[in-house]
């Protein structure tokens, strides 16, 4: 399946092809990114809300 809408992931027809094939993009994906040395996420710090 090459694209799907998020109502998609909710019917029943695609669970048992679409939640795997959406793991193994996930895992795969995070394979491929850069990991972090102590396992914590670091996100860029933002300013502050007015």
């Amino acid at each position: 399946m090459e694209a799907i809408g998020h109502m998609g992931f909710f019917r029943r027809g695609l669970r048992d092809t679409l939640w795997p094939e959406l793991l193994a993009w996930l895992d795969a994906r995070a394979a491929a990114a850069p990991s972090q040395q102590d396992g914590n996420v670091h996100f860029p710090a933002r300013k502050p809300r007015r």
